[in-house]
């Protein structure tokens, strides 16, 4: 809710790598409100943190999305997907702007998720049970490589 204490946290604990992992309930027809949120949450925050961030201190962004976001795999009028790639790209022009901000945007596969809307019972992986799985996504979750194939 306050993305200014966010800010504060970091610094006063020389925090260096943030994983962003927050997401409302994704809809296939949100109202206008929940547009907005969609807004906050997946734009206008993480946008807020890397701006403030990167000028004072060395950060590291983890930005997960999902596979779906790619053009081949969604809706035509997802509005989620469209949301957060205009973020990853807003993401993209603060690191191409700053050397202190290091960024990873991967494309997960689904996952089970408190978010997941699931009528038809499918059971999803666990994050854990992917990163058990994919050494690669192991590797870029622990931050082991900040250079050539795991930064954007």
């Amino acid at each position: 809710k306050d993305a200014k204490k966010i800010i504060n946290l970091v610094i006063n604990n020389n925090i260096q790598f943030i994983y962003y992992f927050c997401s409302p309930k994704i809809l296939n027809k949100p109202n206008k409100s929940q547009i907005r949120t969609y807004h906050k949450i997946f734009e206008i925050v993480p946008s807020f943190l890397v701006k403030e961030l990167s000028k004072r201190e060395k950060i590291n962004f983890f930005y997960p999305s999902t596979i779906f976001i790619n053009k081949k795999n969604r809706y035509e009028n997802d509005i989620y997907s469209e949301i957060k790639l205009h973020s990853e790209n807003k993401l993209l022009k603060v690191k191409s702007e700053n050397k202190n901000f290091n960024l990873y945007m991967p494309r997960l596969p689904r996952i089970n998720t408190k978010q997941n809307l699931n009528i038809l019972n499918i059971k999803y992986p666990s994050l854990i049970e992917v990163l058990n799985k994919d050494v690669k996504i192991q590797k870029l979750f622990l931050f082991r490589k900040w250079n050539g194939e795991n930064t954007i």
